[in-house]
């Protein structure tokens, strides 16, 4: 570690888990909890920290800081982080500077490249920024920066609630040993969790989202660049991580927003190509993964038709030769479950597509057999339509809507559906003998 961020750390505090601040004082208190929750709890600092490019052992040492100060390089003034991590394995040493904002405060660009000009000429390996707006992946930050800042700095993101997420999953997952830091963790939960922590929750969608409704409606052009698009795009993709986040708490579980590998690597290329299937398709889709389910699960968000559909898919049988036998596959795996507002969606190729109620479809799977086919669904969807109307224009309504059927559709279908899996084949009498010949001929070798 470079000689002048070891001057400022003797220049720093320790990180406090009951900070002594002034009650006004939200972001630093919120701060120093997380700060200190690190150093004492090394399994939640890994579950965060890694995905921040830190790593992270048994032997780790974790010491966090606030009330840092630095120098800004030609200027009289200083820069006062609200945090400074560092981690040493050994001879290895990664530290990280803190940016946090807490209730509506946004971070801005001119800060953070302030802090990534730092991080870069004291030999700091990250930024990571702290706030409730929301990313889809911690390396696609909601700021803006210049390309060049990052080049020999990391910049990472984490809302609030993804912090209290993998803090409650942790807590819940009775993963920790040790009781002390077990009880630290759920008193962490608790005061995330509060209202007066600062910590909002994912509340409702920008105001360019009923412009963009209105502008399909009424059969008008949407262009790329404009504030509608980019607006909408940017209060989708945020939706979509913060409900991956509310369904990890409700699972306890991490669930993730499915990225190909070009997304993961640019949010850039996510962002521009999510606003084109809005200007195409007049849709927005995202797709969340819950562990051990049968797929993921997606979001599908219809303007012209006002409407959002969850959404699983999975393939029929291979064993099986008849469409009735595939379908009555499907349905067998809701029997005597609730079957209220579900759908089935047989694709058989060629676009023709047919689509019954679940409860229908069990007793007559002909209902979507198009007439003289006697070969397989390509893919067999279970859904959930919710026809919103007027609603789906309402920024805090929509999501109310899709906040509260979600859980709804994952109880009802994911939690039931599998997928097939083929059975291991059975040895024969016939490969027995051949089997047997076989060993008899290599014992006659020796």
């Amino acid at each position: 570690m470079a000689s002048q961020i070891e001057d400022i750390i003797e220049l720093s505090h320790q990180a406090r888990l009951i900070p002594v601040v002034a009650d006004s004082k939200k972001e630093e208190r919120a701060t120093s909890i997380l700060l200190a929750a690190f150093s004492i709890v090394p399994t939640f600092a890994h579950d965060v920290l890694t995905e921040a490019g830190a790593k992270i052992g048994k032997r780790s040492g974790i010491k966090c800081f606030t009330e840092v100060t630095f120098p800004i390089q030609g200027s009289d003034s200083k820069a006062r982080p609200d945090g400074l991590i560092v981690i040493t394995q050994g001879n290895k040493t990664w530290s990280a500077l803190v940016e946090s904002k807490i209730g509506s405060v946004d971070l801005t660009s001119e800060q953070v490249e302030t802090y990534l000009d730092i991080a870069k000429n004291n030999g700091i390996d990250a930024v990571i920024t702290i706030s409730n707006q929301y990313a889809s992946d911690p390396q696609h930050h909601p700021v803006k920066v210049s390309k060049v800042k990052t080049r020999s700095v990391g910049l990472f993101h984490f809302s609030w609630t993804s912090i209290l997420s993998s803090a409650y999953v942790l807590s819940e997952s009775k993963t920790i040993d040790d009781p002390e830091q077990a009880f630290i963790m759920k008193e962490v939960v608790r005061y995330f969790s509060h209202d007066t922590s600062g910590v909002n929750a994912f509340t409702k969608l920008h105001s360019d989202w009923k412009n963009a409704c209105d502008t399909i409606q009424n059969n008008g052009s949407l262009t790329k660049t404009s504030d509608i698009v980019q607006n909408s795009v940017s209060s989708w993709i945020q939706l979509g991580r913060y409900l991956s986040l509310k369904l990890s708490m409700l699972t306890q579980s991490t669930v993730d927003v499915v990225l190909t590998k070009r997304w993961k690597q640019s949010y850039a290329d996510y962002f521009s190509d999510t606003c084109d299937l809005l200007i195409k398709n007049q849709t927005l889709t995202t797709h969340l993964k819950i562990p051990n389910t049968a797929s993921p699960i997606s979001i599908h968000a219809d303007f012209a038709r006002r409407t959002m559909t969850f959404c699983m898919t999975v393939k029929p049988p291979q064993n099986i030769s008849k469409p009735t036998a595939a379908l009555n596959w499907l349905t067998r795996q809701f029997k005597g479950k609730d079957q209220a507002n579900i759908l089935v969606r047989a694709n058989w190729g060629r676009n023709v597509v047919m689509t019954s109620p679940l409860d229908v479809c069990t007793t007559c799977p002909e209902m979507i057999i198009p007439s003289g086919t006697k070969s397989l669904p390509v893919s067999l969807d279970v859904a959930m339509i919710l026809e919103l109307n007027a609603q789906f224009k309402g920024t805090k309504k929509l999501v109310d809507e899709i906040e509260l059927n979600l859980p709804d559709y994952y109880e009802k279908v994911g939690r039931h559906l599998t997928k097939w899996i083929p059975k291991p084949p059975k040895i024969t009498p016939m490969q027995e003998e051949a089997s047997d010949t076989l060993l008899e001929d290599d014992h006659a070798k020796y």
